[in-house]
Formats: C-alpha cells, sequence, structure tokens
C-alpha cells in the first residue's frame, strides 16, 4: 500500500479530476477521516479549546481542521504546483528588504495553508526555495516526493545535524531555506509562551539566523474563503546576537506572530496532536 507505484497512481486520479470534483472527494474522505481516528479528533479539539478559549467537544470545530487537510492532501497529490489556483503574495516587501542583504531569509512557516503552493510560486518568480523536512508520508514515498518538489522548484533538504552545513551553505549563497517551526521534528528547543502555555519550540531557525546573519521572517500561507491561497510574510524578527538570551528572545517573538495567526485561522492548523498537553500556563 505505501509503493511509491500507488503514489503515483494518486497523483495520476488527482490531476485527471476536475478541481471542483476533487474538492469534493477531499471533503467527503475528510469526514471519514475524523470519524476513523478519534484519538487525532480529541487532539484537534484540545488544541482548538486552547487557541480559541473554546470548552466544547462539538466535533464540528474539528470537522473544519480535517476538511482543509483533506484539500491539502488533495492538493499535495494534484501538485506541486496547482496553475488553476491563484495565490497571491504579501508583504513581499519585507522578502526583498532581507535578500537585499545577501546573507538569506529563514522563512519560518505555520502548518496552514498550503506553503509547498507558494514555494513553488516563489521560485517561478526566481527565488531559490529550500525546505527542511523529514519522512513525507511514508519512508518509501519520500524520495520521490523529493525528487517531485525538486523539478518544480522546491528542494528538500533532511532534517537532522547533518543538513546544517547544507543549510548554511545555501544561505550564504543569498536562498530562502523554509522551517516549519510547529511540527515535531526538532530535538532541541527553548520554552516560550504561546496561547497562555509554556511550549517547546525549536531554537534551530533563530540560532542558525544568528550564526549565519540571514533574515528570520514569520510566513503564514491561508487558505481563503473565495478558494484562493495567500503566503503572508512577517516583518523581520531582530536577533542581536548568539547568545541564549537573544536566541530564547527571538524565539518568543516568533511564537507570539504564530499566536496572532494561529487564533485567528485555527481552523486551517493541521496539528493531529495534543500540542499544548502537559503544558502549565505561560
Amino acid at each position: 500500500m505505501r509503493d511509491p507505484l500507488l503514489f503515483q497512481l494518486l497523483c495520476g486520479v488527482a490531476r485527471f479530476l476536475p478541481l471542483r470534483a476533487g474538492y469534493t472527494m477531499a471533503d467527503l474522505l475528510s469526514r471519514a477521516h475524523r470519524r476513523l481516528c478519534p484519538e487525532r479528533q480529541r487532539a484537534v479539539l484540545a488544541n482548538l479549546e486552547v487557541l480559541r478559549g473554546v470548552n466544547s467537544t462539538d466535533p464540528r470545530l474539528a470537522q473544519e481542521v480535517f476538511r482543509h487537510y483533506g484539500r491539502t492532501m488533495f492538493e499535495f497529490l494534484r501538485g506541486p504546483d496547482i496553475p488553476e489556483v491563484e495565490l497571491r503574495f504579501r508583504g513581499f516587501e519585507h522578502l526583498h528588504a532581507a535578500l537585499d542583504r545577501g546573507s538569506g531569509a529563514i522563512l519560518a512557516a505555520l502548518h496552514t495553508g498550503n506553503w509547498v503552493l507558494g514555494g513553488v510560486r516563489l521560485a517561478a518568480r526566481g527565488v531559490p526555495v529550500n525546505a527542511v523536512a523529514g519522512v513525507q508520508m511514508s519512508e518509501k514515498w519520500t524520495g520521490v516526493v523529493r525528487r517531485r518538489h525538486a523539478a518544480a522548484g522546491i528542494r528538500i533538504l533532511p532534517a537532522g545535524l547533518s543538513a546544517t552545513r547544507e543549510m548554511i551553505a545555501r544561505l550564504g549563497r543569498n536562498e530562502t531555506l523554509v522551517l516549519l517551526p510547529d511540527g515535531d521534528v526538532f530535538r532541541k528547543g527553548v520554552e516560550v509562551p504561546l496561547a497562555g502555555r509554556s511550549v517547546p519550540l525549536p531554537a534551530g531557525p533563530a540560532r542558525l539566523a544568528a550564526r549565519t546573519g540571514a533574515a528570520l521572517l514569520p510566513v503564514i500561507p491561508l487558505r481563503l474563503p473565495d478558494g484562493t491561497h495567500s503566503l503572508e510574510f512577517i516583518e523581520e524578527i531582530p536577533i542581536h546576537g548568539t547568545s541564549h538570551a537573544e536566541i530564547r528572545c527571538a524565539t518568543t517573538l516568533l511564537a507570539a506572530r504564530m499566536e496572532k495567526a494561529l487564533c485567528e485561522h485555527a481552523n486551517q492548523w493541521s496539528i493531529f496532536r495534543p500540542f499544548f498537553e502537559g503544558r502549565t500556563a505561560a
């Protein structure tokens, strides 16, 4: 079931379907996903409760998250680029200002919207795009997925310390590096306040920015109500040194920018683990 041939078949089906029919099928499958995975649903509800302050077990709250995820997966199989889907860049001046310095830019993106689509459109504008990711879909599919992304302009680097030298080299060539700070592949983090809780976030983005001089920009990918997408670049997070205090300060600022976006767009946060479980009040 996880053979690359199956992946190619699924991609072919996704490309064959008309876009609207594909979204309809994705919506149906997302309902099944929610019902068949009660632990995931409980995790989503727990995250929504913290972000929105809603004390409810109404599964309809979680269904929005599952619906967004289902559509993103359909786009993933159909893409990486989908020419008939419009995407708008916002705050592009922040990225321009960062790249004008010549030290590259670290794009800290959330698991909202469709960052891959945004990355492909960014690469089409002539901006070199790299991203760090672990196993994608499955170990057998990871190689196929990475080659597919590379053909569309996104070079995927493996997660872990072994890729650090490559990250530094690519930032030194004034390229962009996409990191997902709300993921769970990082090893070392710092405790910062987020949504009233003390949570660990990776210190890697701030450390890498401090070490290389690259700009650290929060990036918010979003699916808009009219069916279009956006990729918003937020103002650069200042980093004035490599000390633990400076790294913690920068990561705290990153968490604050993340919190604002997550509270406004919690229905698009595709995180299916209890992100705040066991976390004390900040």
